[in-house]
C-alpha cells in the first residue's frame, strides 16, 4: 500500500479490484485527473488511496 501511494505522480490511469471475495471487482477507477468511478460503500483501504489521490490532484491546481 505505501509504495502505491507514495508513487502516485507516476500513476496515468488506476484500477483497484478488491478480491477479498469469491470473484473480483472494481471498486475504483481513476485516472490523472480525477476518481472516474467508484462503489458507494469504499472498504477502508481504498479510501486511504481516494483521499490520496484528491490531495494528488488539489496539488495540480
Amino acid at each position: 500500500m505505501n509504495n502505491l501511494l507514495n508513487h502516485l505522480v507516476l500513476i496515468n490511469h488506476l484500477i483497484i479490484i478488491d478480491n477479498s471475495g469469491a470473484g473480483g471487482e472494481i471498486v475504483m477507477e481513476a485516472d490523472w485527473t480525477q476518481v472516474k468511478q467508484y462503489t458507494p460503500e469504499l472498504p477502508d483501504w481504498v479510501e486511504m488511496i481516494e483521499r490520496a489521490l484528491v490531495e494528488r490532484n488539489n496539488l495540480e491546481d
